[in-house]
């Protein structure tokens, strides 16, 4: 089993000012952990996402309202590195990826941003393998304490693309789209409550909408 790790030493130096205070020393963390002499350990450096794929997720007057905030191209950065995760995941030079993120990520839709979030990372992933792999079927499970408005938004009429996403706030009352499940779990659940969520949702969903 491989694992790809994702990182640039550009996402604490030009990333979003309160992500920058975390990511540091997580990464040095692995590094003082050792886990970059395990062999099964990868590291890659992202290069940045296409602009012609980010404007198909992006439209024109957000992208202006993000190269203003500055954090454009760090956010370009951040989600290539994601979709670099994605695409060695897709060829087999590894099983599975952990991708730093510091300006990329679940709040950035089509036409809105917020929350350190400027450009979709989840949706720059779909459509780089879309685009150059011909992949056709996409689940994306979601961890995130906060509900991911914009993954939804972009995602919600994508008969292709399943969004399963597991938030922090609320009585475990799930909200279903066309093609989602948002699933607000109560801020005191602990892994019992998470793993019967992923039992009765997750492995279901899967099994029946078939992602590649």
């Amino acid at each position: 089993m491989t694992t790809g790790i994702i990182w640039s030493d550009r996402y604490p130096e030009e990333g979003h000012m309160l992500l920058k205070e975390r990511l540091k020393p997580a990464f040095n963390y692995l590094k003082t952990m050792k886990i970059f002499e395990n062999p099964n350990i990868k590291l890659y450096e992202p290069i940045p996402a296409s602009e012609e794929i980010i404007q198909k997720i992006h439209t024109k007057d957000m992208l202006v309202k993000v190269k203003a905030t500055g954090y454009y191209e760090i956010a370009k950065l951040t989600a290539g590195g994601c979709a670099l995760a994605g695409e060695l995941i897709w060829k087999g030079e590894i099983n599975n990826a952990f991708a730093f993120t510091a300006a990329a990520g679940h709040h950035a839709s089509k036409d809105f941003f917020w929350g350190f979030c400027y450009i979709n990372n989840a949706a720059v992933l779909v459509e780089t393998l879309k685009e150059k792999h011909e992949v056709k079927k996409f689940l994306i499970v979601d961890t995130d304490p906060h509900f991911g408005d914009g993954t939804w938004e972009i995602f919600e009429n994508d008969e292709n693309v399943f969004h399963l996403e597991f938030h922090s706030g609320g009585p475990l009352d799930p909200k279903f789209g066309k093609n989602s499940v948002s699933v607000p779990l109560p801020s005191e659940s602990r892994d019992g409550h998470v793993l019967y969520a992923v039992e009765k949702l997750l492995e279901p969903i899967a099994e029946n909408f078939g992602p590649e």
